[in-house]
């Protein structure tokens, strides 16, 4: 089941009732960066220096976790019989990427990252989340149901767009 407001903080396109999102926000990957034979691990490589190159410093990573299970399986060898890189089947890999911590969310779809600086963004609580329960409604009272409201008012802010970089792998 999907996160909505991992949704909306992700990939919500302003229009409406929705939330200007990260990728929304963010510069777009240079695939010029990329070389024949680039695994996902060089493609976040890349991204990060695309932001270094603007002076910002990236603080974290987000993958879809497909993704991120794609980049654990990698192996040292171009023959794909050594060791793996990250991990392995007798350890967990250690959500970190080139130093940075990886958050792996279903908002984010398979075949896309999103590299930053998120202390160039921040999130506006407007209303903390209320959740209200109530039997009146139409014949909720009779017929033993209730009706449950969940509301909460956030605004993603993102001071700097070329904070951000967004791409394909």
């Amino acid at each position: 089941m999907l996160d909505i407001e991992d949704a909306e903080l992700i990939g919500g396109d302003g229009t409406g009732q929705h939330l200007t999102g990260f990728t929304s926000s963010a510069t777009a990957y240079d695939t010029g960066r990329n070389v024949s034979g680039d695994t996902f691990i060089d493609k976040i490589s890349h991204a990060i220096s695309q932001l270094l190159e603007v002076e910002r410093f990236p603080s974290g990573i987000v993958l879809n976790p497909r993704d991120w299970q794609v980049m654990q399986l990698v192996k040292d060898q171009a023959s794909n019989v050594g060791g793996y890189v990250l991990g392995g089947p007798r350890r967990n890999a250690e959500p970190f990427l080139w130093g940075l911590p990886v958050a792996t969310t279903n908002a984010l779809p398979v075949g896309q990252f999103l590299v930053g600086d998120f202390s160039a963004a921040y999130l506006a609580d407007r209303m903390q989340a209320i959740v209200e329960v109530s039997d009146s409604h139409a014949d909720y009272f009779i017929r033993n149901m209730v009706a449950i409201r969940c509301e909460e008012r956030i605004g993603l802010v993102v001071l700097r767009g070329d904070a951000f970089v967004f791409g394909n792998f």
